[in-house]
């Protein structure tokens, strides 16, 4: 069964009213997508077999970054592409997506860690269902979320990266949320495989994350008193990564790629 993006799901339940609940499947990442492109030559490869040049693909690329936040003026700009250059909108958006990942590997030889950030208080849910979902779909669960940019996925922050492998802008803090009260997903550069991936605009979304270990590298919390508990959450839900302070992170992963 799929949800609202696409995204195809086992183990969903039926309510009354046939509304569909999501909290507990399981997503399903098919083989294909999961193994990666081939790199930036084949997407620019399969591309031009649409008729879609390497030009057309920056200019894209380009025009939905400066679109970034816009979800109309973004939906408007891939479907008067498609029209253009006579494609369907979902295939110009996926070659896109796929460009622009491949690109960040070719260009950025580095960690690529991502990061999400969220109230503790909302930890324990997200544990429990093994995934971490977009505001819409939470709403669609009927649980009471707060305003987000974008809450029809799930935004990430990430470490940036220049051709030498030198840290350029820290994905840690980088969307002003650190606090007593918020903590933070580190997610593995394998979150690029997941489908839905999307780094065109200014920060990298899905519309969905499973937590699981291929895809999560760590949590972190704002002091040493916050792990034991978050240790626990996760040892009790199976998710077997580690826990440690936003500090010990920053001194670690940030003064060791200076």
């Amino acid at each position: 069964m799929t949800d609202d993006s696409g995204a195809e799901y086992v183990g969903v339940k039926i309510g009354p009213g046939g509304r569909r609940d999501f909290s507990r499947a399981l997503i399903v990442i098919p083989k294909a997508e999961n193994q990666g492109t081939g790199g930036l030559q084949a997407v620019i490869q399969t591309a031009e077999a649409s008729g879609i040049g390497l030009d057309d693909l920056r200019q894209l690329r380009t025009a939905l970054a400066m679109a970034a936040g816009e979800v109309l003026m973004r939906r408007g700009t891939i479907v008067s592409f498609s029209k253009n250059h006579s494609v369907d909108a979902a295939h110009a958006l996926q070659l896109v997506r796929d460009f622009r990942r491949e690109e960040i590997r070719q260009n950025e030889k580095g960690l690529l860690y991502h990061y999400h950030q969220l109230p503790i208080d909302k930890l324990e849910s997200a544990v429990t269902d093994g995934l971490l979902m977009s505001s819409d779909t939470q709403k669609a669960l009927g649980r009471k979320v707060g305003g987000t940019s974008r809450p029809d996925v799930v935004q990430m922050t990430r470490d940036k990266y220049d051709t030498q492998g030198k840290l350029i802008r820290r994905g840690l803090g980088e969307a002003n949320l650190m606090g007593d009260d918020m903590v933070t997903w580190i997610l593995k550069p394998s979150v690029m495989e997941l489908p839905g991936y999307d780094a065109t605009g200014d920060y990298p979304d899905l519309p969905q994350v499973p937590l699981q270990t291929e895809y999560v590298e760590a949590v972190l919390v704002s002091k040493d008193s916050e792990i034991p508990r978050v240790q626990e959450l996760l040892s009790q839900n199976k998710l077997g990564v580690r826990v440690a302070t936003w500090d010990s992170w920053k001194e670690k992963h940030y003064i060791d790629n200076k």
